[in-house]
């Protein structure tokens, strides 16, 4: 089995990473954030490898957006860009930056698993 360190070349590459980012929100803000710390080792090292960062999640709770999700990357990183809308176009996901995706449950595609999504 390959783990995320036996990858040497990240680089100028873009990385996806399907996140459980399902957390516990309250009056708009994260009010668990177990599971978002459990991403900051990956999260960590790619970013220190060069790589552009692509996360998505699933989300059911309180209002179904990532949003709050964003706000609390945003204050631990800073440089992280929400994408509330990208599919069926993709957005410009420059080198070396951090993006996560508004919530995938949002598209009928991810539901459905649909290989086009």
């Amino acid at each position: 089995m390959k783990y995320i360190r036996d990858i040497v070349d990240v680089q100028t590459k873009r990385v996806f990473l399907r996140l459980d980012l399902n957390v516990p929100v309250t009056n708009g803000a994260v009010s668990d954030d177990f599971r978002i710390k459990k991403s900051f080792e990956t999260i960590d090292f790619l970013r220190k490898a060069g790589a552009s960062i692509v996360m998505g999640s699933h989300f059911e709770g309180e209002g179904g957006s990532l949003l709050p999700v964003y706000e609390y990357l945003k204050a631990r990183y800073g440089d992280v860009s929400f994408v509330s809308d990208f599919f069926p176009q993709t957005p410009d996901f420059s080198s070396g930056k951090m993006f996560l995706l508004e919530n995938l449950r949002k598209y009928e595609g991810e539901k459905a698993n649909s290989p086009l999504f």
